[in-house]
């Protein structure tokens, strides 16, 4: 039962290395100045 935990624990512990180097570097998306540009209105019919 022991020898059971110690793989799993071995292949779990073996994962989290392979994740954490195949991980993607996270990048802050930026607020971008959109104030001068022409924006789309929305079409809204009364009827």
């Amino acid at each position: 039962m022991d020898k059971i935990k110690t793989e799993l624990k071995q292949k779990k512990e073996s994962l989290t290395k392979e994740h954490t180097i195949r991980k993607k570097e996270w990048v802050k998306p930026t607020l971008e100045d959109v104030s001068e540009r022409v924006m789309a209105q929305p079409y809204i019919r009364f009827t």
